[in-house]
């Protein structure tokens, strides 16, 4: 089952060399993108469908 939105960004956040997701416009969306759009896409495909 697919993780709730906030666990999933607080997890992948701690880990990433990015700033706080309030320094970003989309949080947990387009820099998920630029990081790994692998486990972006796998993830948000997996959430959506």
């Amino acid at each position: 089952a697919p993780l709730p939105m906030e666990f999933f960004r607080q997890e992948y956040w701690s880990g990433l060399p990015f700033p706080t997701p309030g320094d970003l416009p989309n949080p947990g969306i387009e820099p998920a993108s630029l990081a790994s759009p692998t486990l972006a896409g796998g993830f948000f495909t997996t959430s959506t469908t």
